[in-house]
């Protein structure tokens, strides 16, 4: 293999690439990085087994071939490289890099080694927006439970809906829903659980973006590929059953109130220094005002109020955790959101006052 390529056009690809490698001291290859020479483009290849990548640059090819390397070797070495043209050349078991000034060989691998990254037989298919997948992945990824004792809640779940695409994350605490539309799709309903760490590579993505706009989606039973640009990330699915969480979403509300975000943020925020270690704040609610009040009986207490835009129902008192309110109030970019009150120990539902694409529900802590 030999390519002459900018040093500019492979950096950020290694250093993406670097993230799907893996660490298995049985199987050392997976901490290497394959190059692969496809017609006038060269293909980088990572992978840990659960999750791979392939992503592909633009560059002169002068002779064909492939040959893998040790991914944090090289993407540190590349560093100290000049921005300006380099060869990447296969000689012997060796990667060469030559740049005006510099010349770096890097003992690699037998690319017989290197995993093969599984294709999928007889996939299912959708299109969609990539920013209308990345802001439904970046609205519930929050809520997804970090506990690996209920995998089918460790994910997202993708949920095909006729020409909607519905994204849904829960940990048991809050749960959260965005839902968009599809460019395109083969089937009319359909659905998948998709790890915590692919959402996270998707959202990045963006940093790599090369002008598309659309991410293609494809899936089976235990394997997903999400396709965008020149990028292609292979994923195992979660096995399970995500719950049915339709019988938990407030239909009604006993209080109802709207009010600025930011300035409801702030006061949580505040409110939070001075929490206890159940990371607890109380919410006083009614007439035209909201009172956040937290304290802690070895540091002291706060207590701060926001006027209300709107409010009905009855007066009460609640304990949320700050952070999951925090969170639920971040997922919503708008400047008014409403908070639907349903009971003392029942759930609560957030939403944004011009948009019903999206809600975040959550349970309090207590009755007060």
């Amino acid at each position: 293999m030999k390519i002459i390529v900018p040093k500019e056009n492979i950096k950020n690809i290694l250093i993406q690439a670097e993230r799907f490698t893996g660490k298995n001291i049985n199987l050392p290859i997976l901490g290497n990085i394959l190059f692969e020479t496809r017609g006038k483009k060269c293909f980088i290849i990572a992978t840990n087994l659960e999750l791979a990548l392939e992503a592909s640059f633009p560059c002169k090819v002068i002779k064909e071939g492939k040959i893998a390397v040790p991914s944090r070797i090289i993407t540190t070495l590349l560093q100290t490289v000049p921005e300006e043209n380099i060869t990447l050349e296969e000689k012997g078991n060796a990667l060469l890099i030559q740049s005006e000034n510099s010349k770096i060989s890097i003992n690699g691998t037998d690319s017989r080694d290197f995993p093969i990254i599984p294709r999928l037989k007889s996939p299912h298919s959708i299109v969609i927006s990539f920013y209308d997948a990345l802001e439904g992945i970046q609205s519930v990824m929050s809520a997804v439970s970090r506990s690996d004792s209920k995998p089918e809640i460790s994910g997202v779940l993708l949920k095909i809906d006729g020409k909607k695409a519905k994204f849904a994350a829960t940990d048991t605490y809050r749960l959260s829903e965005k839902t968009t539309s599809l460019t395109s799709g083969d089937e009319e309903k359909g659905s998948i659980i998709v790890p915590l760490k692919a959402c996270e590579e998707i959202v990045r993505f963006q940093n790599t973006r090369n002008g598309d706009d659309a991410l293609h989606v494809f899936y089976s039973e235990n394997q997903a590929v999400f396709e965008f640009g020149d990028q292609k990330m292979t994923t195992r699915l979660i096995d399970g059953v995500f719950p049915e969480y339709g019988a938990i979403i407030p239909k009604n509300s006993e209080s109802r109130m709207i009010f600025t975000r930011q300035e409801l943020m702030q006061k949580i925020r505040a409110a939070s220094i001075l929490s206890s270690k159940l990371n607890d704040i109380i919410l006083r609610f009614g007439g035209s005002e909201l009172s956040v009040e937290s304290s802690a009986s070895e540091l002291g207490s706060v207590k701060s109020k926001i006027a209300l835009k709107q409010f009905e129902g009855k007066e009460g008192t609640l304990s949320f955790n700050f952070r999951y309110l925090l969170d639920g109030l971040d997922s919503i970019s708008d400047a008014e959101v409403s908070l639907g009150i349903s009971g003392d120990s029942a759930a609560s539902i957030l939403r944004s006052q011009n948009d019903d694409s999206f809600f975040y529900v959550l349970m309090p802590i207590r009755n007060i």
